[in-house]
């Protein structure tokens, strides 16, 4: 196949990839470094784990969750500490609770620095798969990982769970395309019990007619559903529901990052008197989000050739990823690190495939669309709950040209991941890599994947 190659001596490579290797540990060398008395997710988690360990109350009611902070002197507390989560999360974290918090911390900053470092791993394997096996994967991958949460949401992040979920995100699909199509499900239901965003991307292999991924995410979520009920009762799970109204406290801050609030800022950078809290055009940009990626996936399935079934199923999870951040109503800046998925997959398949201007410019709009939605803005901007819209020049007020940067970001890897899973689609694999020049090259590549006859 006709793809992009870079051409640098391999003693170049060992020495960028020993560089990155370094900064790496620094990075997670100041992440250990995180104490009880910083502001973090994780004394919520903690505090959930000891009211489901001590049966104290409902994990979803947040005087419990304060009242238990107290009494075991745990970490310090945001002001609506609110447990946003599935149950799991705190049975898995109840071990830890016979540590002090402080300990507990690094234990879990520990697991999150592992899961960083295995899809570090897992970024370079897709790489080498959709474009080289050379060592410029790896650097690529490490300085992508690096690009993820230290330099970009922050080193607090990984008290949170985004490293174990982004883990997941590429795990899943590479069990797919290996040929456990059941066990990929299982990682999604697994994740999507830890963080319930990721259950879109199983209704999108259920819009793609991938029944044996579908199922095994449905056995491992009933299993972990009884595994719950065992831990905490039935009715904690029905109380599940508090996690939407938790929620839309939060749904009206400023730095709430989905389309829900995308309007409102442009509103604001051109000068209209706008309430934070008017979400309907927000509501409608979702909706037609979520109508047209459903629409497209129901073509996508209608249109694809089975001899590229599996590289088309990639691309459209990579799109999958990018409209799931979309369309959730509330978003955080680390989310957005998951689209560090849209942007291996759908990189490595242009990189691997096409030396053609037009599939540069594409990846050329993914990287500026991922840099985007990522970069921590001056200012503070992006941490503000407040729509204060100081300082101003002249009589333009900075923050909402800046504020707008996210979202919009987010936009271009939809729309341009959304293409290239659209175009791909609705071409023929011979006339596709015809084109390209590479038919034997693609044969060659076909039979070291995942066979056209693979079972759904």
């Amino acid at each position: 196949m006709h793809g992009v190659r870079f051409h640098l001596s391999s003693r170049g490579l060992k020495v960028i990839i020993c560089t990155l290797i370094v900064v790496w540990l620094v990075f997670a060398a100041q992440a250990l470094s995180l104490t009880s008395n910083d502001l973090t997710d994780f004394s919520v988690f903690y505090s959930a784990a000891a009211v489901v360990r001590d049966h104290s109350g409902s994990i979803y009611d947040i005087s419990t969750i304060i009242a238990t902070a107290q009494r075991h002197s745990s970490c310090a507390l945001f002001p609506h500490p609110a447990y946003l989560y599935p149950p799991l999360l705190a049975v898995m974290l109840a071990p830890l609770v016979a540590l002090p918090c402080g300990a507990a911390l690094q234990v879990w900053i520990a697991v999150q620095l592992t899961c960083w470092a295995g899809s570090a791993a897992l970024m370079t394997l897709w790489l080498r798969r959709l474009w080289t096996p050379g060592l410029v994967s790896m650097a690529i991958a490490l300085t992508f990982s690096l690009l993820c949460w230290p330099l970009a949401s922050g080193l607090e992040q990984f008290a949170q769970v985004d490293a174990l979920v982004l883990f997941g995100l590429l795990l899943a699909p590479w069990l797919i395309v290996h040929g456990h199509p059941k066990l990929g499900g299982a990682v999604l239901a697994f994740i999507a019990m830890i963080k319930v965003i990721p259950a879109l991307l199983i209704v999108y292999y259920l819009l793609r007619g991938r029944w044996r991924v579908v199922a095994g995410a449905l056995i491992c979520g009933v299993v972990l559903m009884v595994f719950q009920a065992a831990a905490v009762g039935f009715p904690e799970l029905i109380a599940m529901r508090a996690i939407l109204s938790n929620s839309a406290v939060f749904l009206s801050q400023a730095d709430n990052f989905s389309l829900l609030h995308l309007p409102v800022w442009l509103a604001l950078l051109i000068g209209m008197r706008i309430a934070p809290t008017t979400t309907w055009p927000g509501e409608i940009l979702i909706g037609t989000t979520a109508a047209l990626f459903i629409g497209a996936t129901l073509v996508g399935h209608k249109r694809v050739v089975a001899a590229n079934d599996e590289e088309i199923d990639l691309l459209g999870y990579a799109w999958a990823i990018s409209i799931m951040l979309l369309v959730t109503p509330l978003v955080w800046l680390h989310y957005l690190a998951w689209l560090l998925v849209p942007l291996v997959l759908c990189g490595g398949y242009l990189l691997g495939h096409h030396s053609s201007r037009r599939s540069l410019f594409l990846l050329a709009v993914i990287v500026a669309g991922y840099m985007l939605a990522t970069l921590r803005l001056p200012l503070a901007f992006d941490t503000t709950p407040e729509y204060a819209l100081d300082p101003y020049i002249g009589s333009y007020a900075l923050r909402p040209l800046l504020m707008v940067a996210h979202p919009i970001g987010e936009l271009l890897m939809a729309l341009t991941t959304g293409l290239v899973f659209v175009r791909a689609a609705s071409i023929s694999p011979r006339r596709y890599f015809s084109r390209a020049g590479a038919t034997t090259a693609t044969a060659a590549n076909v039979s070291g994947g995942v066979s056209a006859g693979s079972q759904r």
